[in-house]
């Protein structure tokens, strides 16, 4: 008798995040191979759905804050096998990533690596039970090297002609110098 023997497969999940010198910022997470997604997010109108967009601040020299909001459907419905589509009790009114990176060099290059130092989710949904109740989730994630490891930069050369200024931390006002 044989235990353990059922089929399974394993799915690789590719991050990508695309920070546009204006201060706004592409996150996607595909099982898609780089050579078909990379060149979906050149511009600021990405080509894949699944693509969220937000904005990012540059703290410090090294540190990357950002927040993307994912967008919402107009309905939410359940489907199971057999049975019709039907409503489900709650609605998501709205999705919210929060992230914050350490930029760090690697063997001698620098800004070349985004350790991730936090990622949270803040859900804002209506119960179904009270119509006007709105309810407001938050979940911090754990950091591991196992469940986020590092994001290498990769130079995509078709990206350099979009790129009109390189990323810079704003300046520092008169009153933070003081």
């Amino acid at each position: 008798m044989l235990f353990g023997c059922r089929p399974w497969h394993l799915v690789e999940y590719y991050r990508y995040l695309r920070f546009f010198p204006d201060g706004t910022l592409h996150f996607l997470t595909t099982s898609e191979q780089p050579a078909n997604t990379v060149s979906g997010l050149r511009d600021h109108t990405p080509r894949n759905p699944a693509t969220l967009q937000g904005e990012y601040k540059i703290v410090y020299d090294n540190f990357i804050t950002a927040r993307v909001d994912a967008k919402q459907p107009s309905a939410n419905y359940n489907s199971r096998a057999g049975k019709s589509k039907q409503k489900t009790q709650s609605s998501s009114l709205r999705t919210t990533f929060h992230m914050a990176f350490q930029v760090e060099k690697l063997r001698g290059r620098p800004n070349w690596v985004l350790n991730w130092n936090s990622h949270s989710v803040v859900l804002i949904t209506k119960t179904g039970v009270e119509p006007d109740v709105v309810v407001e989730i938050r979940s911090k994630f754990e950091i591991t090297h196992n469940k986020y490891p590092p994001l290498y930069f990769s130079r995509v050369k078709s990206y350099t002609s979009k790129s009109e200024n390189i990323l810079e931390p704003p300046p520092l006002d008169k009153s933070e110098t003081d």
